[in-house]
């Protein structure tokens, strides 16, 4: 039986994962295949017309890099800022340390939609911005904050501990080796 075992799990967990690809290259080769005769430069670069029965998607597109580049701007320094305080400044079994990880951990389990309901109570009612890119770009930003915090967390946890000891005996402080040693061979997290 454990041999069985042995040789079906890993069979069939390949044999899901190329049910799912081919899914997923299914998918893509019919939108391409239907969809290329719509795109064109006309269509990129136009704006809507006739409440968008025609005309293109540039503001959509524009709107989208508007409010990546606003969440990005927003979320990037607060989790460069937590995960520091986390893996750095604060001392393995701290309660500190351990309340910070375990408000990351409740963060990140927080629906997409319960955020989106208290940006619409803050940002629309209460600030009365109404319907702007400020707003979704902070909110989006709030959303993946909790996320990219993890993520660089363990990228700094993963930097080899004789950088950090090399960096040490050469006299560095430790804003030094955050900025010499952690952060370049971390920041790939990032992406």
């Amino acid at each position: 039986m454990r041999r069985f075992l042995n040789w079906s799990l890993p069979i069939s967990t390949a044999l899901c994962a190329a049910i799912g690809v081919l899914l997923m290259l299914g998918i893509i080769s019919v939108l391409i295949h239907r969809g290329a005769s719509a795109i064109s430069v006309e269509f990129l670069f136009a704006g809507l017309k006739s409440a968008g029965a025609a005309g293109g998607v540039f503001y959509q597109i524009l709107g989208t890099l508007i409010l990546i580049s606003t969440a990005l701007v927003v979320a990037i320094p607060l989790a460069l800022a937590v995960a520091l305080l986390h893996s750095v400044y604060l001392h393995d079994g701290s309660p500190s340390r351990r309340m910070l990880n375990e408000s990351l951990q409740f963060l990140n389990a927080i629906p997409a939609v319960l955020i989106g309901i208290l940006g619409l109570c803050v940002f629309v009612q209460f600030l009365d911005w109404g319907k702007s890119w400020l707003a979704g770009g902070i909110l989006l930003g709030v959303m993946i904050l909790p996320t990219l915090a993890v993520t660089l967390i363990q990228k700094i946890d993963a930097v080899p501990q004789r950088y950090l000891d090399a960096a040490r005996g050469l006299g560095l402080r430790t804003p030094q080796i955050v900025t010499s040693v952690i952060l370049p061979q971390s920041i790939s997290g990032l992406f």
